[in-house]
């Protein structure tokens, strides 16, 4: 798993961490949380709303940002402990604006338990290899929101950040 790092001052008590495994027939994405103090803000089963939803990111929300090895456009994956998702499509950076959704991945599969997000993707495109980037919003009870990446951005958190993408995984590998 690879630990993400905090970006704007996170609590040093949250941790996260992220893989992803690429089998033959589908991908697997896992978030840890660790949240000893119990500071992050996650819904409640009876909150749970498992369908696409725009602006997860306002919230408690993991993300991976995926693009072909030196490609400028790109994909965003935002998944909730809700069980809401989304999957966006930028032609480079940060564009176009709104983001457009696209079809690449289907899901399969999402699940909150016991701080561990999964996820069970099926690409629909021919790609054998993606450079990733690794990105968590932490919503504290208080509502302060934190930032943390894999590979973070120099300066203000951006988990746009093309040269963050840079996680090598191909199919049947596992994130390094």
């Amino acid at each position: 798993m690879i630990q993400l790092q905090a970006t704007n001052g996170c609590p040093v008590s949250i941790q996260v961490c992220a893989e992803w495994h690429w089998k033959p027939e589908k991908i697997e994405v896992k978030f840890s949380l660790r949240d000893p103090e119990n500071l992050v803000k996650v819904p409640a089963p009876g909150d749970w709303n498992p369908n696409r939803q725009n602006e997860l990111w306002r919230h408690t929300c993991f993300e991976v940002f995926a693009r072909r090895p030196g490609a400028r456009s790109y994909w965003e994956f935002n998944f909730s402990p809700k069980k809401a998702w989304n999957l966006y499509y930028f032609d480079k950076y940060r564009d176009p604006q709104p983001p457009r959704g696209c079809e690449d991945f289907e899901l399969l599969d999402i699940s909150w338990k016991e701080s561990c997000l999964s996820v069970e993707l099926i690409p629909r495109m021919s790609d054998s290899a993606l450079w990733l980037n690794f990105c968590a919003v932490m919503e504290l009870h208080d509502g302060r929101l934190f930032y943390l990446s894999a590979r973070p951005a120099p300066g203000k958190p951006d988990f746009h950040w093309l040269d963050g993408m840079m996680l090598p995984v191909g199919r049947e590998g596992k994130s390094p």
